[in-house]
């Protein structure tokens, strides 16, 4: 809605970190999984001239990105950032602030659309006590100590290790369970009251996973269980289900995640995901490579493909198996497989 009304080409909500920089959280409308990708993959936030400034700042009012370009963005980088998504300007607020964190939203511009202007800036002002008072509401009822206790009985029926985490990606409740698998695995640990993983792969993936169930909240998309496959050094996977759950008395949006150590069960292979799915051979390999938690990159040269070609693979996985994200695909083939 806030697109729409300041005729913008996206916008989002971003929960950072001051040190070290990064962003913990997003809620956003208009930007595309591609682009969160690419965003996360190039480490654009220590490109962002943006982002740089507001970390520096208190809360206040909505400004044009403009100026902060015209000084000259860090690294060029940023550049091809700009032409890449034909973006001009960002109408930039810092929503809350405190010492250790800054909860920002940035609504952007394409060439198209033109520049903020400053009557354009000033209208968009008289939304920011709107806009604080929703954040604010927001966390006031993550905070519920009632919702909070509600919620931790709920997590106690479920038999694997669960946890609740709100729509700002913070942990509310996680189960007895959930709690010893934290104690037991280094892969797995809470930070700053947020699950976080050993490797960068599995941390973006997450992120995004994370982003999506924000978004579904907001949209009436249709809320599907994505999965990621967590690998341990001489130990069997474990597979973690990304639930989204929607708003309601107790909780304003936010995941369920469940974890399963897989222990003696295998994975399913290429040959019995074809008997469920109507994929070819190669597919079909392809297909095994993702529940195992491989890469593309790596699915390519482990079949000596090129990566165009996995990429390819995994659009028609797509088209005939009527789903378009990988998380989503592994929870269907796992859901089929490991009974």
């Amino acid at each position: 809605m806030l697109v729409d009304s300041v005729d913008g080409c996206a916008a989002q909500l971003s929960f950072i970190r001051r040190t070290p920089r990064a962003i913990e959280h997003i809620w956003h409308a208009g930007l595309s999984d591609e682009f969160l990708t690419w965003y996360l993959d190039n480490n654009m936030i220590e490109h962002d001239a943006v982002t740089n400034h507001a970390v520096t700042q208190q809360a206040g009012t909505f400004n044009s990105a403009l100026p902060l370009l015209h000084d000259g963005p860090p690294g060029d980088d940023y550049g091809r950032w700009e032409s890449d998504q034909d973006m001009l300007d960002s109408a930039w607020l810092v929503v809350e602030a405190s010492d250790s964190h800054i909860t920002l939203l940035t609504v952007q511009r394409t060439y198209a659309q033109g520049a903020y202007q400053p009557e354009e800036i000033a209208a968009m002002n008289r939304l920011v006590p709107f806009i604080k008072q929703t954040v604010a509401l927001a966390k006031k009822i993550h905070q519920h100590p009632e919702a909070a206790q509600t919620l931790s009985s709920i997590a106690e029926l479920i038999t694997d290790p669960a946890f609740i985490l709100n729509n700002r990606g913070t942990l509310v409740t996680a189960n007895q369970r959930g709690e010893q698998l934290l104690d037991q695995e280094s892969c797995i640990n809470l930070r700053h009251g947020r699950l976080y993983f050993e490797t960068d792969q599995l941390r973006k993936s997450f992120f995004k996973a994370m982003a999506r169930a924000a978004e579904t909240v907001c949209s009436e998309d249709l809320a599907l269980p994505e999965t990621l496959i967590v690998k341990r050094h001489a130990l069997s996977p474990l597979v973690m289900t990304i639930r989204p759950l929607e708003h309601n008395e107790i909780l304003s949006g936010g995941v369920l995640v469940t974890i399963v150590d897989l222990k003696a069960r295998a994975l399913p292979s290429a040959e019995e995901i074809v008997k469920y799915f109507p994929l070819s051979a190669a597919e079909g390999k392809l297909c095994e490579g993702l529940v195992a938690g491989l890469s593309l990159k790596e699915i390519a040269e482990h079949h000596h493909k090129s990566e165009a070609t996995v990429r390819s693979y995994l659009k028609q996985v797509f088209q005939k198996t009527g789903y378009n994200r990988q998380g989503q695909l592994i929870s269907a083939i796992l859901l089929s497989t490991l009974r």
